[in-house]
């Protein structure tokens, strides 16, 4: 694990935050639920390239804009079995406590939404405009 990922495991652990990306100066947190502060990064046309991650739960929706900021190496608590294929083939190394079929919703009764969606999409380009929808669409 590189000491970037590790700082960001660290960091997620000890705080309240959901997200930590770290590079070798600068360090990003967020709190916010799901998806929503890796797309607001991914709205600023923030370039990550190099940056490695510790995030809570990991699905194909966060997997999908791990790859399109450029993130390099990923840790996380679970981690989806698309997700983890997404990221391995798009060659962002991952480490995952735990995997699992599909990342559940908040009320853990179903599939979360995103992850539903992005069912057959294994592009990141186009699975861009689906999470988009999905979060409309949930509020």
């Amino acid at each position: 694990m590189r000491p970037e990922t590790e700082k960001a495991r660290r960091l997620l652990e000890e705080s309240n935050s959901t997200l930590v990306l770290c590079s070798a100066d600068e360090t990003i947190t967020s709190c916010e639920r799901g998806v929503r502060g890796l797309l607001k990064l991914a709205d600023e046309k923030k370039d990550l390239s190099g940056f490695c991650a510790a995030d809570k739960a990991v699905g194909k929706g966060a997997a999908v804009l791990f790859v399109l900021l450029g993130v390099k190496e990923v840790f996380t608590a679970v981690i989806s079995e698309s997700a983890k294929k997404l990221l391995s083939q798009n060659g962002v190394t991952v480490f995952a406590s735990q995997t699992v079929e599909a990342i559940l919703n908040r009320k853990g009764d179903g599939v979360c939404p995103i992850e539903q969606a992005l069912g057959g999409t294994d592009e990141p380009e186009s699975a861009l405009g689906i999470i988009r929808e999905t979060l409309r669409n949930i509020g």
